[in-house]
């Protein structure tokens, strides 16, 4: 097994002193409970049916990769293949993968291959997904029938459920863990884990927009309640931005009876518990990012790129996906040259753009 430790174990930076003491003061002798759905490392068999450890792409597993360098973390993330779910019964494997320390912890949530895939490429990516960037053409779609209703109880419930009994699989003897669910996979995780631990300090963190209440009036009441009441489970909802948070405050009050919604104080008080909505937009890490720009290898490929290149470069790099308007950046590329007639030829347009997701229809369409 191979596994690239320097990525999870990043050098530290001046300000880890102090970040480091603000953990401590809110941890105690704690862990960090962190679950997600795609891992910091994740596991692939080769030819010799020998797994290799990889480090984990997205950019969640971006913007969470440096907390361990803050506090001790366990992180809890889905058996996404194969070799996921062989790791998942090989605590040594996972322990070589994670690094020498034990500041970082790997777990998974082993489900079924069919389980897994029913939440992922049903419910999540196809559904929450679009549905949460309001890419939908609503008179057409989401078309929510049986296969849709079948999905959820089989797949994307179990999931949760196995999320659940994953994380409280690290949090025994501790009547009050710190936990941090994250995005639209794991909406339904905390209520199961509060049933366990009333006393455990839980929230979640959305990572993609939450759209006006009036798209959720489009998928079947019992879908959107339970996502609702799922997140009021925790004691504080994160999300990017204001309207955001807003959005999920007035979908609580549409939605489940008998919340009482704040939106002074931005909190829901429902079944004698109050859950705090906040705003914490979610940065790159600034220190490694100047770290790898001033490199020498990215001083060489900048110099190969200029080679091939105009007077002046334009580059963007991207998920082809739909939500990035990748289609726009073209026509806005088009547009300047027509607005700017002495800029042809004196501009080049690089477009990087990475496959994601390339397993669902609608990506593939957008791709092409």
């Amino acid at each position: 097994m191979t596994a690239d430790r320097k990525a999870l174990a990043p050098d530290p930076s001046p300000s880890d002193g102090a970040l480091g003491e603000a953990a401590t003061a809110l941890l105690g002798d704690r862990r960090l409970i962190i679950a997600t759905n795609r891992g910091p490392v994740s596991f692939v068999t080769g030819p010799d049916r020998r797994l290799r450890a990889r480090r984990g792409s997205g950019g969640l597993v971006t913007a969470l990769g440096q907390v361990g360098r803050h506090v001790p973390v366990t992180w809890v993330a889905a058996a996404m293949s194969e070799g996921d779910r062989r790791a998942a019964a090989d605590p040594g494997l996972l322990r070589d993968a994670a690094g020498a320390d034990d500041r970082l912890r790997l777990r998974f949530a082993s489900v079924e291959r069919s389980v897994y895939e029913q939440a992922y490429n049903v419910v999540a990516n196809p559904f929450l997904w679009f549905l949460q960037h309001q890419m939908w053409n609503l008179p057409e779609r989401p078309v929510i029938d049986a296969g849709l209703v079948r999905a959820w109880e089989r797949g994307y419930v179990p999931l949760n459920e196995a999320f659940a009994r994953a994380v409280l699989a690290q949090v025994r003897g501790d009547r009050s863990p710190r936990i941090m669910l994250h995005d639209y996979h794991l909406y339904l995780a905390a209520e199961p884990i509060r049933r366990a631990r009333p006393k455990a300090i839980l929230s979640h963190f959305t990572h993609i927009p939450w759209p006006p209440s009036s798209i959720w009036q489009t998928i079947a009441p019992a879908m959107r309640e339970s996502i609702a009441i799922g997140l009021l489970a925790n004691d504080v909802v994160g999300f990017q931005t204001e309207r955001y948070a807003h959005n999920f405050l007035r979908t609580v009050e549409s939605f489940v009876v008998g919340a009482h919604v704040d939106y002074e104080t931005g909190t829901v008080r429902h079944r004698r518990r109050t859950t705090r909505v906040r705003t914490y937009p979610i940065s790159i890490d600034v220190d490694a990012t100047r770290r790898i720009a001033g490199s020498r290898a990215a001083r060489r490929r900048a110099a190969q790129l200029l080679e091939t290149t105009r007077e002046r470069v334009i580059v963007r790099v991207d998920r082809l996906e739909p939500s990035k308007n990748i289609l726009r950046g073209f026509l806005a590329y088009e547009a300047l040259l027509q607005r700017q007639p002495r800029l042809r030829g004196r501009v080049s347009f690089l477009a990087f753009l990475v496959p994601s997701r390339t397993g669902l229809r609608e990506y593939g369409d957008y791709g092409r």
